[in-house]
């Protein structure tokens, strides 16, 4: 079994790194390898505040 990495909000400033099950590709669905990501404001603002 093939395991990504994932990031899950459990709660204001509970942000967790996992290894997860790559997950398998339905019809008419691709996955895509993702080398970079960005996390805007919003997305700090509700870690932090909820």
């Amino acid at each position: 079994m093939i395991m990504v990495k994932a990031a899950i909000l459990e709660g204001v400033e509970k942000l967790k790194i996992v290894d997860y099950p790559e997950p398998e590709v339905e019809p008419n669905s691709f996955i895509m390898k993702t080398e970079l990501c960005g996390v805007c404001g919003t997305d700090m603002h509700l870690t932090i505040l909820g």
